[in-house]
């Protein structure tokens, strides 16, 4: 994914300012037409590209592969055992 800040609002900027390699990023295509409108994708920013050009400006290229955001581990949990003395878990 590629963009340059100058075509971006003060609220985008702010966002896309502070990502790192190793972050999570969600991407979301719009489509005019068809089905479905949207798709999104959660990305893992494997690299980062700055240029800055006379010409262009500030153009910022991230590059992304496709990951799975798991689900937190929660201690205590009733479903995946709760940390007492009566259970395996205790």
């Amino acid at each position: 994914m590629s963009t340059t800040f100058a075509s971006l609002s003060d609220a985008q900027k702010t966002a896309l300012a502070p990502i790192e390699i190793g972050d999570t990023v969600s991407a979301t295509k719009s489509f005019a037409s068809g089905s479905p409108l949207q798709v999104q994708q959660n990305l893992a920013v494997e690299g980062i590209d700055h240029v800055i050009d006379v010409n262009t400006g500030h153009r910022m290229t991230l590059w992304t592969s496709p990951t799975v955001i798991l689900n937190f581990f929660v201690l205590n949990d009733p479903t995946f055992g709760l940390l007492d003395g009566v259970n395996a878990l205790g």
